[in-house]
């Protein structure tokens, strides 16, 4: 379908036509510094697209696709560095940013999980956080998250899950779900995901916890472009920010937070979108069972 794209330079409208959030446009400016290169291989495509030109949507994706390669040679290796400033890596950036917050409106309590939302001023839609306690080991919950499989087990409405590419410290997933509902449009997400264990003195560092704690965990899923066509009769949904942060209490006891800013585009009202935090409550509620049965089965 041919889009008509406005008049822009290099560092507003063009590149918001390809879709680049503040923290990458930042990115690719100091990359004018340390790679003219490749950052100079993206201006000339863009300036192809801007000044009234009319351009596909695929030309667009696979512009994506390009800007996703030069992040990646930017912004270095997705893994956390606790000398480093862990917020201003890409693939925690947005997650950490929910982590710092602390405006967060209680609401109920599902199956012992407290549902928070707040206001973000990066999407229409609520972030929500759930929290609760888990019975096992911060190395049980670790190993059940970075088992991509165990999805299928607490996620009934997964369709299609698909490893699409596996990084040294990602990897990038294919997921799409069943119809809910024949008012709704089935979804479907393209995503990289990373995980990091900390101790207490790299946790302290990277001010993930202000309480005495024995490691913390991080698994942060975002979503990406250029890995997957856009699929026919799916509707492609957006992960600014998703993830766990997990605090050992103790040897067998963790506080569990699920974050979540999902914007699952197409016609989907606000006021449904936000109704599912039970649905994701009730996730979480499953997670930890789980992980607690795997728990028992160690010993």
């Amino acid at each position: 379908e041919p889009l008509e794209i406005p008049q822009g330079d290099f560092h507003s409208a063009s590149l918001a036509d390809i879709g680049v959030t503040a923290e990458e446009n930042e990115i690719l400016v100091e990359g004018c510094d340390t790679d003219r290169e490749a950052v100079g291989s993206l201006q000339h495509q863009l300036g192809n697209v801007s000044a009234e030109v009319r351009v596909t949507r695929t030309e667009l994706a696979a512009l994506r696709a390009e800007l996703q390669r030069i992040l990646a040679k930017l912004d270095g290796p997705a893994s956390a560095d606790a000398s480093g400033d862990l917020r201003q890596q890409r693939l925690f950036a947005k997650f950490l940013g929910l982590v710092d917050r602390v405006d967060w409106k209680k609401g109920s309590v599902v199956e012992g999980c407290q549902i928070e939302t707040c206001v973000v001023d990066y999407s229409n839609f609520n972030a929500l956080r759930i929290s609760t306690h888990f019975n096992c080991s911060l190395e049980t919950f670790r190993d059940f998250l970075k088992e991509e499989s165990n999805v299928r087990k607490y996620d009934v409405a997964l369709d299609t899950f698909q490893v699409l590419k596996t990084n040294p410290e990602s990897v990038i997933l294919y997921t799409n779900y069943k119809r809910q509902s024949r008012m709704v449009a089935p979804r479907d997400f393209v995503t990289e995901s990373t995980t990091q264990m900390f101790t207490p003195e790299e946790a302290a560092a990277n001010r993930l916890t202000g309480v005495k704690n024995e490691g913390v965990f991080v698994q942060s899923t975002v979503s990406v472009s250029g890995f997957k066509d856009p699929v026919k009769d799916w509707v492609r949904g957006n992960i600014l920010a998703f993830g766990y942060l997990a605090i050992a209490e103790g040897p067998k006891r963790i506080q569990v937070y699920n974050y979540a800013c999902v914007d699952p585009a197409g016609g989907i009202p606000k006021f449904i979108a936000d109704a599912t935090s039970s649905m994701s409550a009730k996730t979480v509620a499953q997670i930890r069972g789980l992980c607690e049965e795997a728990e028992k089965k160690k010993n």
